[in-house]
C-alpha cells in the first residue's frame, strides 16, 4: 500500500477558486468513472459515477433561464441532499462540457452511493421545479 503524501496531489487553490476543484474533478482519468448524458423534458442532464463510487447528477440551465449563473444556494429546488453545485461542467467526456449546471450528489454521510436510476429520478425532480 502506497503512503499518501500531500505532494502527490495535483496543485490547485483550495482556499479560493471553486473552478480549480471542478477542473480537477472533471479531468479525464482523475475522478470520473462513467458519464451518461440524457435529456429530461428538453433539459440536458448528466449522471456521473465518481472514482469514489458514488453518483452525482447535474441539470444544465439554459442561458435565458432565471437561474442561469445564479449561486446554487439561491436556486430554490429540492433534491436528494440539496443542491451542492452550480457552475460550468468540466467533464470532458460529456456533450455538456462547459455548460452551466446545478448539481447534487449521493456522497453525503450515510448515503449508499446512489445509482444511475436514482440520479435520473432526482434530475426529473429538479427539472419539474425549474
Amino acid at each position: 500500500m502506497k503512503d499518501f503524501k500531500y505532494k502527490d496531489m495535483p496543485e490547485f487553490d483550495v482556499t479560493g477558486d471553486v473552478m480549480d476543484m471542478a477542473r480537477l474533478m472533471g479531468r479525464k482519468g482523475s475522478h470520473t468513472v462513467k458519464c451518461i448524458d440524457f435529456t429530461v423534458r428538453e433539459y440536458d442532464c448528466l449522471a456521473v459515477r465518481t472514482s469514489a463510487g458514488h453518483w452525482v447528477g447535474y441539470v444544465v440551465i439554459p442561458k435565458k433561464h432565471k437561474f442561469y449563473k445564479k449561486d446554487y444556494q439561491n436556486v430554490d429546488v429540492e433534491c436528494h441532499g440539496g443542491l451542492t453545485y452550480g457552475n460550468h461542467l468540466h467533464y470532458e467526456d460529456s456533450v455538456n462540457y462547459n455548460k452551466w449546471a446545478v448539481g447534487f450528489d449521493f456522497g453525503h454521510y450515510d448515503d449508499k452511493g446512489g445509482s444511475e436510476d436514482e440520479v435520473r429520478e432526482q434530475c426529473e425532480k429538479v427539472v419539474a421545479q425549474l
